[in-house]
């Protein structure tokens, strides 16, 4: 699944690409653009990272009460 989001999100990349090749997108906007596509991927990355982070913490803490 997540995959295929990450899928969308590249054809969705694409696209704004090629409106920017052929300038049907003033350049005003096209670093509108590049926050709005830059900005989202970085927090989604980071937010996975957290909660990987704490998954392994969880998992540390179930492996010291066991033992």
């Amino acid at each position: 699944m997540f995959l295929f989001f990450v899928f969308l999100w590249f054809i969705f990349l694409l696209f704004f690409y090629f409106l920017r090749l052929y300038q049907v997108i003033p350049r005003l906007y096209q670093s509108y653009i590049n926050y709005g596509l830059v900005i989202p991927v970085i927090s989604i990355f980071k937010l996975f990272y957290r909660k990987k982070n704490i998954i392994i913490k969880i998992i540390e803490k179930l492996k010291n009460r066991y033992n």
